[in-house]
């Protein structure tokens, strides 16, 4: 039976950490890996949206315009006047339901990325 190199590196790894001949480097190695889980266990990001926008050069009748992204609850949503959302959007201090507002330039295909939020549901204007 023949073992292949690195199946061999990996049992001399192994046996060099005998817990009894080394107890030390076992503690050592169990720390790291537990030190190494809690690195990658992390907080969770909210997954990301990718939208790809196809407009032609007579969206809008030519002119540009904003795409508008803002984490808010359906009702709300519904409700929204285009009144509403440009004072939001251009709002100083910046409201923070806006998640991102994009200018769109007819003929042009963006693709916009955007964090889906946690708890509210997401809003495109």
């Amino acid at each position: 039976m023949t073992m292949t190199t690195t199946s061999h590196a990996f049992s001399v790894f192994f046996r060099s950490l005998s817990m009894v001949q080394h107890p030390y480097r076992c503690c050592f190695l169990m720390l790291l890996c537990f030190c190494l889980c809690a690195c990658a266990a992390g907080t969770p990001q909210p997954p990301q949206i990718s939208l790809n926008i196809e407009t032609t050069s007579r969206a809008n009748n030519g002119k540009s315009f904003y795409l508008v992204a803002r984490a808010v609850d359906t009702q709300t949503f519904l409700m929204d006047s285009y009144q509403d959302i440009t004072q939001i959007v251009f709002s100083n201090p910046p409201d923070p339901s806006i998640l991102k507002a994009e200018p769109i330039l007819p003929g042009n295909d963006p693709q916009i990325e955007i964090r889906k939020p946690e708890e509210k549901a997401l809003g495109i204007y």
